[in-house]
Parts: structure tokens; sequence; C-alpha cells
């Protein structure tokens, strides 16, 4: 079987939603334990407040049932030590005479005297051994037969006396018709003997009869709740009276006697045989009657509105366990679905599509993650298609300067067989002039280069400058300013020849005096300064605002596609070629007046490691 911790670490550990629906739940639990524990403690504080409560009623009722009884007991002693009551006892023989009758029709007034006060005995009667009569307060003298072997009868004679409650049960043997009055199902019946200073007592027995209904009356309302049942239990455990049986009748039965197998502790719990419910218990017992009243309860019963808010509570919990199910559901939602609509994004701009555009419909952190995406992807778009137009520009410069070089391959092998004719008719100028322009022609072709250091460069343009020399008659003379710094600088090919060029071309051609050209280079603040002068005539501000302008936008109009015009074709080359290497910060200046026209390229260097 899963290790069930390993299970929920790893499901900690892969899935934010569960991660996030564990935090929530794990929240939760310390609240519905509160809430739990707050229901228990509840519990117990209500059954202890009901069994508080029940039990100071149930003392009083015992109390007040324990003193009626008591009555009862001190009346039947003071009937029963009734000097005259005992006197015409004693005087009655076994006959039957009018004396005896009127006798006992002024016994049976006494008698009725005592009932009148008080309400608890229904009925009061003595019952006359040896004339076999029955004086009652409510019907006078009455015949009875024969009562040996009757239960109570007997026990009342062997009882010394006592007082001795009789509870009539339909189980006992059947009563006597004519005693079903003072001894019946509807009451109880206290007996003990007559003429109790006299050992030698004929037998004759006192009944003090109390109405059940005066009882139930008494202990009807302590029930809590409408199937809790009291019922008033005599000292060997019988049911003398109560709101129920076990029974639905207000006499007992014999489902009664089970009552008397009850705990004797003052509350217990009881399991019910019939129902199989838990039955709540109390007892309160009399130290002088030996009764004992006793309260059985449905423990549900007492905690109908308690069971009622456990059953809410329980609602409560299964509801916050669902929502925070829900919740971490929809939060997770509201955060994966931007981050799978951001991965989606992310899957198709690695294959390539930098058309992607995500919509943007959230304003949240989420939302600024997939706008700050579109930028990305928006910047990186411009970087890739800069950097391809920047190949681009690059190819089509090489390809304009090899076309504007007039196929130095050709040209190059065309000269060396000039040179070589030249040589074999001692043409020695001639020769000598091809030969150089040779030399400058292959090493334009670099095989591939596209930078010399700033020597090589001069070295390759010296060849040029020799041409031009032959060509002018010693006329033009060069001067080079170059610092030892800037010798092993790296710089583009053909960057300064086209400046030279001009410088002669445009500058000293049409001059008759002596031609000056001079080159130097230095270092300025980080950035290596090359100038090409002239002492030509200069320009006109026309023509120098003229060229400022073309040079202004000669990057842009330099990689259009289509002819591109004529005029101005070296500047414009070298400052296209100087913007694409080296930056927006490379500069080309151009300054003219009469002493002269200056061509100034100012190139960035980039910082040595370590400076």
């Amino acid at each position: 079987m899963r290790n069930p911790a390993h299970w929920i670490k790893r499901r900690l550990q892969s899935s934010i939603q569960f991660r996030l629906t564990f935090s929530i739940l794990l929240i939760l639990l310390p609240l519905v334990a509160a809430s739990l524990y707050g229901l228990y403690q509840s519990q117990q504080i209500l059954k202890r407040q009901i069994g508080e409560r029940t039990g100071n009623a149930m003392e009083s009722t015992m109390a007040y049932i324990e003193m009626t009884l008591s009555g009862i007991q001190e009346i039947s002693a003071l009937i029963s030590s009734d000097i005259n009551l005992n006197d015409t006892l004693q005087q009655a023989n076994e006959g039957i005479d009018p004396a005896l009758i009127l006798e006992f029709q002024r016994m049976s007034q006494h008698l009725l005297a005592v009932t009148t006060t008080s309400p608890a005995i229904a009925q009061a009667s003595i019952l006359h051994v040896r004339s076999g009569l029955m004086v009652s307060s409510r019907y006078g003298p009455k015949h009875v037969p024969e009562l040996a072997g009757v239960l109570w009868y007997d026990q009342a004679q062997s009882s010394g006396g006592r007082p001795m409650w009789v509870i009539p049960d339909e189980a006992d043997p059947p009563i006597v018709p004519e005693l079903q009055q003072a001894v019946s199902l509807n009451g109880i019946t206290l007996m003990r003997l007559m003429d109790l200073g006299n050992p030698q007592r004929q037998g004759d027995v006192l009944m003090l009869t109390v109405d059940r209904e005066a009882l139930l009356k008494l202990i009807g309302d302590l029930a809590p709740s409408p199937r809790g049942d009291v019922y008033l239990l005599d000292e060997q455990g019988r049911v003398v009276v109560g709101t129920g049986e076990p029974g639905e009748s207000d006499e007992p039965d014999e489902s009664d006697e089970t009552l008397a197998s009850l705990p004797a502790s003052d509350a217990f719990t009881v399991l019910s045989e019939s129902s199989g419910e838990r039955l709540l218990g109390m007892r309160v017992s009399s130290p002088l009657t030996s009764f004992s009243l006793v309260l059985v309860q449905p423990e549900r019963d007492l905690f109908v509105e308690l069971h009622k808010q456990q059953l809410y509570m329980a609602m409560i919990i299964l509801l916050s366990f669902v929502l925070a199910v829900w919740i971490a559901w929809v939060v997770y939602r509201g955060i994966s679905a931007p981050v799978n609509y951001l991965a989606s994004g992310m899957k198709r701009l690695r294959r390539g599509m930098l058309d992607t555009k995500l919509d943007v419909v959230r304003h949240d952190e989420l939302g600024y993650l997939i706008e700050s995406f579109n930028q990305l992807v928006t910047e990186q778009r411009h970087l890739i298609h800069d950097n391809y137009e920047q190949q681009l520009r690059r190819s089509k410069t090489e390809l304009k300067l090899l076309q504007s070089q007039i196929n130095p391959h050709f040209l190059y092998n065309t000269l060396d067989s000039i040179y070589w004719s030249a040589k074999d008719h001692g043409a020695e100028d001639l020769s000598e002039m091809v030969l150089n322009l040779s030399r400058f022609l292959r090493l334009n072709l670099s095989k591939g280069r596209e930078t010399f250091t700033l020597d090589e460069t001069l070295e390759h343009l010296n060849y040029y400058l020799l041409i031009q020399q032959s060509r002018f008659a010693g006329r033009l003379n060069v001067r080079f300013q170059i610092d030892e710094a800037c010798g092993s600088i790296p710089i583009l090919k053909l960057i300064i020849q086209p400046l030279v060029e001009n410088a002669i071309v445009h500058g000293l051609e049409e001059t008759i005096s002596r031609m000056e050209l001079t080159l130097s280079a230095s270092m300025v603040g980080g950035s290596l300064l090359l100038r090409v002068h002239d002492n030509g005539a200069g320009m006109t501000p026309e023509r120098h605002a003229y060229i400022r302008s073309r040079l202004d936008e000669a990057e842009k109009a330099f990689f259009q596609d289509g002819d591109m015009p004529s005029d101005l074709f070296g500047l414009r080359n070298v400052k296209a070629r100087l913007s694409m290497y080296y930056g927006p910060e490379a500069r080309l200046l151009l300054e003219s007046g009469e002493d002269g026209t200056t061509v100034s390229l100012l190139i960035p260097q980039p910082e040595k490691e370590g400076a």
C-alpha cells in the first residue's frame, strides 16, 4: 500500500492546486477542532445544568412526598394508639348488634374527620377481625369474609405493629371484592395493627389509602422532555406511581419491575433493551420512608437543540471544506490560466513565431507579466530584425564597394600584364605606377578580412598615394602625423582611402601650386580621431551645407533598394559603414575654409579589460 505521507509530500511538491487546497484545509482544521470542542463543552454544560435543575426539582418533590408520607405514618400512629378506638374494638364481640353498629358508625365519622384534615388520605379504614367488619370513612361498617391466607393481611399480622405500605399489583392474587375500595390498584395503602401499646392486641388492622393520582400530580412535571418518565419507588424497588412505564399507563405493570435493577447511584446511564437508546437517569431517595424518585430520560431528547446545532455545525464544516476546495480551484484557475496562456505564448515564440502577441485582459501582476512578455517579444523581434538588416546592409555595402572597384580581380590581372609589357619596353615610370596600383588592389581584396590595423591601412594607402604622386609629377606632398599608440588599433578596410581620394580629386586636383595632403591619427577621450586635410581652395558655404545634409541621411539612403545617387558616393559609403560597424557614437565631421578642407573620423574604442 502506498505511504500516505509520501503521497501527500509528492503531491505538495508537484501540484500548486493541491498545495493551495491543503493549505486552506490546514487553516480550517483548527477552527473545526475548536468548534467541535466547543460543542462538546456545551453538551457537558447543558447536561450539568439539566442535572442540577432536575435534581433540585426532584429533591423538592421528594421532600414534599416524604413529608406527606411521614405525616400519614404519624396519623396512623395516632389512630392506632387512640384509646377510645381501641376500647371500642376491644369491647366489640363476635356478634353484631345495633350497639356495635352504632359504635362503628361513630368510628366511621372519626375516620372521615381524619381524611378531611389530611387531603392526601383518600380513605381510612379499620378491619375488626373478631366481627369480620371493616369500618370505612366512606361507607361505614361493612362485612368482609375470612382473610386468612391473604398475603397483605398475613404480612400486616406479622409486622409487629410496624407500618407497611401495600402496593396492589395486577400480578398479585385477586383482592377480596369487599376490600377493593380500601385496597385498590388506584392507590397505595398504609397498613398497621391497632392498639400499638397492647402486646395482647387482637390483630385489628388500620388501612390508610393514598390516591395514586395525587402522587402523580406531584411528580408529573419533573420530566424535562415529553419522553422522560418519573417513577416513585418503594423500598423494594417496586413502582408506586409513574408518569409512564416504561409504560403508557399510570398504573404499574410487570415491566416496571425492571426499574428495580437500575443503579443505586444518584446519576447513571443505561442502555434501553427495547429501543437501544442511551438513557440518562437520576435517583433521589428518602431516608425516612425508604421511597425514592427515579427520572429516566432518553439522552437524545435532552440534547435536541444541541443536536440541531451539531447538525448545523456539521453542515457548516462540510460547506467550509467544499468552499475551501472550490476557492482553491478558483484561485488556482485564476493563476494557472494566465500562466498557461503565457506558457503557450513562450512555446510559439520558441518555435520562431515572432509575431506572437497575447491579449492582456487582466490588470494585476499576471497582466503585467503578460504585457512584459509582449514587450519582450517586440524587442526581440526588433533586435532580430535589426541584426538581420545589419547583416544585409553589410553584405550590400561590400557588394557595392566591390562593384565600385570595377571588378578588382579582372583589373589586377590586366594591370599585371600591362606592368610586364611596360617592363619589356623600358617604360620604368609606367611600370612602377602599374605595380603600385596592382599592389593596392591586391591588398584591398584582403581575402575576406574586414579590419586592418592603422599601420597596415596606411601601408595599403601608401601604394595609392605613390600612384597619385607619379600622376602629379611630384607636386603632391603627403605628410603623416600618427601617434605611436594608434598604430595597432584595428579599423575597417577602405575607411580612409575614399577620404584621401576625395581630397585629391575635389580639393587638390585643380590646384596649380604645391599640393599638401596631411593624414593624422590620435586618441581623444577613448576614441580614435583620424583626420585627412588638404590645402585646396575649400568649398562654398552652399556646397558645404549640401554635403552635410546628404551625409545626415546617408545611412538610410545608402541602403535603400534601387539606384543610388552617384554624387558623394565615397563619403556616403564611409558614413554608412562607420555607423553600421561602430554604432551611433561614431562620427564623420566635415570642415572647409580658405585654408582647405578637413574630414575627421571619430571612432569609439572598446574599453580594455582591467582598465
